[in-house]
């Protein structure tokens, strides 16, 4: 069964930019940068700064985060995952062994993936 398509960077700007009925010149205008500039974002020719990423998710009113990992799931799950292995870890050298939660299933086996 295939999953969803993901999409990339470039495609969650060019439809933020479309659902707020935002033209890319008046994205340019906003962050102060040049039409094309929006384009080659959008087409994935090019990839933001951290400074335009902030810019950007201003004009388009979501987070940066939110901005980066909707155009990056696949960081999410890094993400996520490192976060799970970090509060694991730390669980685990406590006095008595005793996660808080069990690993999800679906994450041990996308860990189990990376680590292979």
């Amino acid at each position: 069964m295939a999953g969803p398509k993901e999409r990339t960077f470039g495609q969650v700007i060019h439809e933020r930019r479309r659902q707020l009925h935002l033209t890319q010149q008046e994205v340019a205008r906003r962050i102060r940068t040049s039409t094309p500039y929006i384009s080659h974002l959008e087409s994935g020719k090019r990839h933001p700064s951290d400074k335009v990423l902030g810019q950007l998710a201003e004009v388009l009113a979501l987070e940066p985060g939110e901005l980066f990992f909707l155009g990056n799931p696949m960081a999410l799950i890094a993400a996520t995952a490192d976060a799970c292995l970090r509060a694991h870890t730390k669980i685990r050298y406590n006095a008595v062994y005793k996660p808080a939660r069990p690993f999800p299933a679906g994450l041990i086996a996308i860990l189990t993936t990376i680590a292979v």
